[in-house]
Formats: C-alpha cells, structure tokens, sequence
C-alpha cells in the first residue's frame, strides 16, 4: 500500500483498463482511416474514368464531323470499337484491382479483429488474476 492509502494492484488495475481503452480506441480510427482511404481510391479511380471517357467522346466527335466534312464514307468504324474495347478493357482491370484491393483490405481487418481480440483475452486474463490476487488477499 502507497503512503496515499491506495493500494498499488488498483494502479495495475486502472493502467489495464486504461490501456484497453486506448487500444480499442486505436482500432477504431485506424479502421476509420482505412475506410476513408478506400473511399478515397474508389472516387480517385471513378473520376479518372469519367475523364477518360470524356476525352474519348469529344475525340471521337471531333473525327466524326472531320470525316463528314471530307465526304469520306472510309470505315472509321473500326477506330470506334478499338477505342470502345479498349475503354472496356480498362474498366475491367479497374474493377479487377478494385476487388483484389477490396480482398486484401478484408483479410487485413480480419487479422487485426483477431488480434485485437487476442489482446483482450490477454487483458481480461491479466484482470482475472488481479482479481484473485485481490480476493487471495482479503
């Protein structure tokens, strides 16, 4: 017992909880954090494609109404479903990134909920032996 009548297992007792307070707090803005980035990424990656897509439109306007002025009835056509397949080939290995990224971020807080949850086994262990301690005393 400290001079100021507090017993030092108390002190243990409220640093324990203290830190599983802090702990848990810790886990909740890292995953906050997280979630933002992640929104963040997935507007990132959406307003790239708009843009993207707006370039190609206006591009492809700009050729249509050159070759209609020529009079040329050549198969531009082609250059239209290259462009179109190729903006579709993009998409899908943006959405193949976006689910792998998506996988892994789910695996990551996975194995932070285990070890979170093994932390607080091991607090709620350490706080049931302080107990009995306290009770051993008495």
């Amino acid at each position: 017992e400290r001079a100021s009548g507090v017993s030092e297992d108390e002190s243990e007792k409220t640093r324990l909880l203290d830190d599983l307070v802090a702990a848990y707090d810790d886990a909740k803005e890292e995953e906050a954090q997280k979630a933002a980035l992640q929104k963040k990424s997935l507007e990132d990656s959406e307003q790239v494609g708009h843009i993207i897509r707006e370039e190609a439109m206006l591009s492809l306007g700009k050729r249509k109404k050159a070759r209609d002025d020529e009079g040329s009835g050549r198969g531009g056509n082609s250059k239209v479903v290259r462009m179109m397949a190729m903006m579709h080939e993009q998409v899908k290995a943006d959405m193949e990134f976006q689910r792998i990224k998506h996988a892994n971020e789910m695996e990551e807080r996975q194995k932070d909920r285990e070890l979170f949850a093994q932390q607080i086994r091991h607090q709620q262990e350490s706080m049931t032996a302080l107990i009995n301690l306290l009770v051993n005393k008495s």
